[in-house]
């Protein structure tokens, strides 16, 4: 307040708009050079605050996220090879059929064969009478048991061959 030969006198409005505006300018770091300073550089420090907030952030998630993922897998022992092998069957073609006739619409031979004697698990049909042998290949270790039978046109079979077994390793 002014004062004019001893009474008080006030101040027109606008110089008290003045003075709060420069307050509140102040008070917010705006207005002077020296607040635009201090208020550049609490911006930085706010800044910087931030950041180490937003670092200790994402490494608290990274953390998270390292918990949350499963474990890796160990590796696992490949499974082991099983060794496989081969074994040929030889025959001789038959003269007179189960009835004592001679044999004269022979159409093949079927090999049977299996790892239990008399349990033939598997079957292999040889059409035609020129071969008489068969390489069976791709066996596991095992001791397999077979048997050859004769079939004619009609695809009746013969009686079985006498039994034979082979290791094969």
């Amino acid at each position: 307040m002014r004062t004019n030969m001893g009474r008080a006198v006030r101040a027109p409005l606008s110089m008290s708009l003045c003075v709060c505006l420069a307050a509140a300018l102040t008070a917010c770091g705006g207005g002077t050079e020296e607040s635009a300073d201090t208020a550049s550089a609490s911006q930085a420090d706010a800044s910087s605050a931030q950041a180490v907030d937003t670092t200790s952030s994402a490494q608290a998630i990274n953390q998270r996220n390292l918990i949350a993922l499963p474990q890796p897998v160990q590796p696992t022992q490949p499974a082991p090879v099983v060794a496989t092998g081969a074994m040929t069957v030889a025959w001789s073609a038959p003269a007179t059929s189960a009835d004592g006739l001679k044999m004269a619409d022979l159409a093949g031979y079927r090999v049977y064969y299996g790892t239990s004697s008399g349990n033939y698990t598997s079957t292999i049909d040889v059409p035609g009478t020129a071969t008489l042998t068969y390489t069976i290949s791709g066996l596991p270790t095992s001791t397999y048991y077979v048997v050859i039978k004769a079939y004619d046109s009609s695809h009746n079979e013969s009686s079985a061959s006498t039994e034979v077994s082979k290791a094969v390793r």
